[in-house]
């Protein structure tokens, strides 16, 4: 087996009706990596041709497209598998324009935000706008039906005149509109609080430079969240903060430099009903830092998670391009784990596929004072099987998971946390590359069925014949075989009550969100359940509930939502 790296051309155009379009934005993000977010390989301008051109590793990517605001294009985007030189054709499609104008209570303009789209129907579709020069913000949209929010947009760079008359606000209130051409739409702003307070240590001494992060608590936060209706401000020299904030309940995050030694707490459920003065108290740590390497060449990009043993804390955080990274932490006991960045390490081939060779690294650390941890990568033993059901047939798109053993029993409310996690391909495969040692393998989240297997210097193949589980496809559409994009599918044993979250007291339990194309999987053990399928508030459909459906193999369902009553769902037709 030898180290290689593999680069490919992922090439293309971008025309509109046959006809070249020069100047257009293309984004290219790496979704294969193990970082929390999207990971951003390049951007670039089309050229006169409407070409552009990447040069990227084997791996899964998504490409957007982001026209000039000034025209009539819409945003489009494509996800892709790249194993070999790469060729996209992007055509363009026009949309309706929407202007929308902004305003307080008493009629005054609002220009320091951004406004932000999400589609409800019958297409999934985000899109963003920030003031323009006739104080109002212009969006291009397909035709539908769209949640408007307005958040807080610092505007470049600003003068402390500026500043001082510009507070960052937060906004919960969403408005929908229904958009079938050129439009216009007046946003009335709520009535905003002031909500102030300082940021100290256990001394009173103030800290400047701490974010404060106020997010709206709601159960029904998913449209919040995919609209971004949350807000960051930061502590000045006094440690002191201000923002202007819409009536309700707010969970905050204290986040300091992490430079520093005081490290973050959290509230919840903050009221603010009017104007408000909260001061938080940081308690101090130490310094706990680490360099990771392979060999002599420093990492970057390397995901570092810090799990308490004895209290509740689990951080994430990346290296710096020196391999370094540093964090503030209480003195107790922590889990480390530390795995490299794809695109940063060798690359191994397995039967015929590309892998990032390099193992997953944890240990068991005391801190009771500053702490230094070198980290050093090693290229791992291949771990590689095939996943089956009892009669054999391959089980495709389901997760696989490494877990450390730490000399018990792998438990579901412990909430450990794997190694490494891969998705078996079209044939059932899996493949990780661990250091020698003892581990736990998991197939999903059957964790009462997990193997613990010894790892050594030799490649280790191990098939798992996995039964008793189904992976369930539910297509949901409305009454007009609308596609129902954002509607969360629950599920429930049967007997348990199914709650907003889908959450229940016995196992199986959960519930995901159907994607732009109006499906979801879910993959669960066989047995009785009940399902509820809960579109968007704002969508012309209503939810559905299903007591009693009996699951015995893998399926696939449409399910169809019956329309509210008195709703017109024309605009689908025309879109």
């Amino acid at each position: 087996m030898t180290s290689s790296v593999f680069t490919f051309n992922l090439s293309g155009n971008v025309r509109h009706q046959g006809l070249s379009i020069s100047g257009v934005t293309v984004s290219l993000y790496d979704l294969s990596g193990i970082n929390t977010s999207d990971m951003l390989v390049g951007k670039q301008k089309t050229g006169s041709r409407g070409e552009f051109t990447f040069g990227v590793c084997p791996g899964s990517y998504r490409i957007e497209i982001e026209p000039d605001h000034n025209t009539r294009f819409l945003r489009t985007f494509n996800e892709m598998t790249v194993n070999n030189n790469t060729t996209l054709n992007i055509g363009l499609v026009t949309g309706c324009i929407l202007k929308v104008k902004a305003v307080t209570k008493s009629g005054a303009p609002v220009t320091s935000g951004e406004v932000v789209a999400l589609a409800v129907e019958p297409i999934s579709y985000r899109s963003t706008a920030r003031v323009q020069s006739d104080g109002k913000y212009a969006l291009t949209l397909p035709r539908g039906k769209f949640n408007i929010g307005f958040r807080y947009a610092a505007q470049g760079v600003e003068t402390e005149e500026q500043k001082a008359n510009s507070l960052p606000f937060v906004i919960s209130s969403v408005s929908s509109v229904e958009l079938q051409k050129d439009d216009s739409f007046e946003l009335v702003l709520p009535e905003l609080f002031n909500f102030a307070g300082q940021v100290t240590d256990v001394f009173g001494v103030p800290a400047p430079g701490v974010k404060v992060k106020l997010s709206p608590s709601t159960q029904d936060s998913d449209i919040l969240n995919e609209l971004g209706m949350d807000l960051t401000c930061t502590t000045d020299a006094a440690g002191d903060f201000r923002a202007l904030v819409e009536s309700g309940l707010y969970d905050i995050a204290i986040e300091p430099d992490r430079s520093g030694l005081l490290f973050a707490a959290t509230e919840n459920n903050v009221a603010v009903f009017n104007d408000t003065t909260k001061n938080f108290q940081l308690a101090e740590g130490f310094r706990l830092r680490g360099q990771v390497q392979y060999e002599l060449t420093q990492l970057s990009q390397c995901l570092v998670r810090i799990q308490g043993l004895d209290r509740k804390i689990d951080m994430l955080t990346k290296t710096d391009e020196s391999g370094q990274f540093s964090v503030g932490v209480p003195s107790g006991s922590y889990k480390l784990i530390v795995s490299a960045h794809p695109k940063h390490s060798p690359s191994l081939r397995l039967e015929g596929s590309e892998f990032s060779g390099l193992a997953p690294w944890t240990r068991m650390i005391v801190v009771g004072g500053d702490t230094q941890v070198p980290v050093r990568l090693l290229q791992g033993t291949p771990l590689y099987g095939r996943i089956a059901d009892e009669s054999g047939h391959t089980r495709t798109g389901v997760k696989v998971s490494v877990y450390a053993d730490d000399e018990k029993d792998l438990l579901e409310e412990e909430l450990d946390v794997p190694l490494s996690t891969c998705m078996t391909d079209a044939e059932g495969k899996y493949s990780f590359f661990i250091a020698p040692g003892s581990y736990w393998l998991a197939v999903h989240t059957d964790l009462s069925n997990a193997q613990r297997i010894e790892i050594g210097t030799e490649p280790k193949n191990i098939d798992i014949d996995w039964h008793g589980w189904c992976q369930v496809k539910f297509e949901v559409m409305g009454e007009s075989d609308q596609k129902v994009p954002r509607c969360r599918v629950a599920y429930s044993p049967y007997g348990n009550a199914i709650t907003v979250d889908g959450s229940s007291k016995s196992l199986p339990k959960g519930s995901v969100l159907t994607d732009h194309e109006g499906v979801c999987n879910v993959t669960i053990p066989a047995g009785v359940y009940s399902l509820r399928f809960s579109p968007p508030s704002d969508s012309s459909y209503d939810s559905k509930t299903i007591k009693q459906i009996s699951i015995s193999h893998d399926v696939a369902r449409t399910i169809r939502l019956p329309l509210k009553s008195g709703v017109d769902v024309s605009f689908s037709k025309k879109s």
